[in-house]
Order: C-alpha cells, then sequence, then structure tokens
C-alpha cells in the first residue's frame, strides 16, 4: 500500500516538487518521495510559471493527529483535519498552534482573524496546549477574554 507521501506526489504529478526545510527549497525528483523527516512541501507549475500550493504532510495516523514539534501533543484527527472538495487542510486552532512559535506581524494577523471564529472547544484546545507550550503566550490573554 502506498504511503500518504507517495499518494500526494502521485495525485499532484503534473507539478514539480520543492522540498522546504533548513532554510532551503530544493527539487525532489519525478517518482522520488519527500523525505520522512520533511513535512512542507512547495508545488510550482512550470508551465504556468507559478508556485501552485504548499503541501503540509501532517503527522499520525488515520485516527490521531500528532503535533510534530511535540509528539506529546495528540488530538483525534477529525478534531484536526478538516476537508473541502476532497482536500484535506488543518483547522485553524491547530494553524495557529504552529504560528504561535514566532508570531510575527502575519502570524498576529492570522490570529485576529482567525481566534474570534474558533468554536469553544477548538479555543479551550488551543488554549490549554499554547499553555503548555507557551506560557505566558500574550494569545492566551485574548483567547481567554472572548
Amino acid at each position: 500500500m502506498p504511503t500518504t507521501r507517495a499518494c500526494v506526489r502521485a495525485h499532484l504529478g503534473a507539478f514539480e516538487f520543492r522540498c522546504v526545510g533548513d532554510g532551503e527549497a530544493r527539487a525532489l525528483p519525478t517518482g522520488t518521495d519527500p523525505p520522512a523527516d520533511r513535512y512542507q512541501n512547495w508545488i510550482f507549475d512550470a508551465s504556468a510559471n507559478e508556485w501552485r500550493m504548499d503541501v503540509m504532510l501532517a503527522s499520525g495516523d488515520a485516527d490521531t493527529w500528532v503535533f510534530r514539534r511535540d509528539k506529546s501533543i495528540r488530538a483525534p484527527r477529525a478534531t484536526m483535519i478538516e476537508s473541502r472538495d476532497g482536500i484535506p487542510f488543518l483547522k485553524p486552532h491547530g494553524t495557529l498552534l504552529y504560528k504561535a512559535k514566532r508570531a510575527e506581524a502575519k502570524d498576529q494577523s492570522d490570529f485576529a482573524a482567525c481566534a474570534p471564529l474558533l468554536d469553544d472547544a477548538d479555543r479551550a484546545w488551543l488554549i490549554d496546549t499554547l499553555g503548555r507550550l507557551h506560557p505566558g503566550h500574550a494569545w492566551l490573554a485574548a483567547l481567554r477574554n472572548r
């Protein structure tokens, strides 16, 4: 049975893959799966000379999502991954957890846009998890005051 990485590569085979890590985006030859220790892939459409998407491969299995920066943080995949038009993506509370590490201007903007839209369960999860990873983070107060 092919791995998720192989399935993603096969599905997007018409495009060029760049495997991202260590500050570089390295070309990934056709027919080659992304390395197991790389999660981010930029997808380039050479015929249009445009970047098409940023594909993040999530850790875990069919039932469990695992935060790759701290494997002790786990959640049911159904609470972390949503799908639209058959395309899965990490829900906002999971994305904000990744963005909290740096909290640069673009991350602050994403937080301001997304935090008010979180439902009670997702907000509670983010408060708990962010509190464990980054106690005293500025976003905690904002999340608690909503």
